[in-house]
């Protein structure tokens, strides 16, 4: 096991081999899809935020390539664009919301990974003006799938907000936007789609 800290409270572990020299760190699960499952896209952030609004400073004015200075390095993310709310580092506040769409699918689907800090860096589905789920990172620079179930939505009008109101360690979010599917496939990350 590797531990690397960065603070008191604030680290991170990594299982792997170590012959006395070189760590090789263990590969993730199958579980973790390196391509997007089939399904309606809603977001990918590969070519700018788009229709989706940007305030404060967190998520800065595009989204980033992967890791942004003085970060630990991103992983597990598809495509080329997350959006992350470390431009200017954990103690930057903003919020990144999608236009209004109506649920046509039973499952969302996205990766996540950043802070594991429920009430201020979060992501949530907003379902007719009431938040139906909040979702956060584990405190893992690492994208993980998640999948919300829909279903009870079907037909409604939602929106999805990206909050970063953290401003101590790991005081960060990061998603890519998936798509929406009418089969659940578990896992976790940050694109979005249906």
């Amino acid at each position: 096991m590797l531990q690397v800290s960065i603070g008191p409270g604030l680290g991170q572990y990594f299982t792997g081999d170590f012959d006395g020299n070189l760590f090789t760190a263990d590969k993730y699960p199958a579980q973790t899809a390196t391509q997007l499952p089939p399904g309606i896209l809603l977001a990918d952030f590969e070519n700018g935020y788009g229709t989706w609004t940007a305030t404060g400073t967190a998520f800065g004015t595009a989204p980033a390539a992967g890791s942004l200075p003085n970060q630990l390095p991103v992983s597990g993310f598809l495509g080329n664009g997350i959006a992350n709310s470390f431009h200017g580092g954990d103690p930057a506040i903003g919020m990144l919301v999608s236009p209004n769409f109506t649920i046509t699918h039973n499952y969302i689907n996205f990766k996540i990974g950043g802070g594991n800090n429920l009430a201020n860096a979060n992501i949530q589905l907003i379902v007719n003006g009431q938040t139906k789920y909040t979702t956060t990172g584990q405190n893992d620079e690492y994208l993980k799938w998640t999948t919300w179930n829909t279903q009870n939505f079907l037909g409604q009008m939602a929106q999805i907000k990206i909050v970063d109101n953290a401003t101590g360690g790991f005081g960060h979010i990061r998603l890519t936007i998936f798509s929406v599917r009418p089969i659940h496939v578990a896992g976790i990350a940050a694109k979005w789609c249906y």
